[in-house]
């Protein structure tokens, strides 16, 4: 009987590709969640409400005292071993902001 072969993945190049239509949000929001074996990230989006020279004080107060909505638009699940990296990679992106 042949032995089973076993593909060692860290010597496999990665292909990666984006599908077409692949949706692309703005996330506001960010949540982190431990889950274990994994680290859980949700990005939201927030659903301003439409406001108009005719919205009445005390709409803008219940959203003032409700708050706002925010959707869900993505999760991604990151093995803890690979957590690190993923902050490292995150924490190496330069921003500039305009001043």
């Amino acid at each position: 009987m042949a032995d089973k072969k076993t593909l060692e993945f860290t010597n496999i190049k990665v292909n990666l590709r984006v599908p077409l239509g692949m949706p692309s949000r703005l996330a506001h929001h960010l949540s982190v969640q431990d889950l274990g074996e994994i680290v859980q990230l949700s990005f939201y989006e927030i659903v301003f409400p439409l406001l108009s020279a005719d919205t009445s004080d005390e709409e803008i107060e219940a959203i003032q005292s409700g708050g706002l909505l925010a959707d869900c638009v993505s999760k991604i699940n990151i093995p803890r071993s690979k957590f690190g990296d993923f902050a490292k990679a995150m924490s190496a992106i330069d921003i500039k902001k305009d001043v």
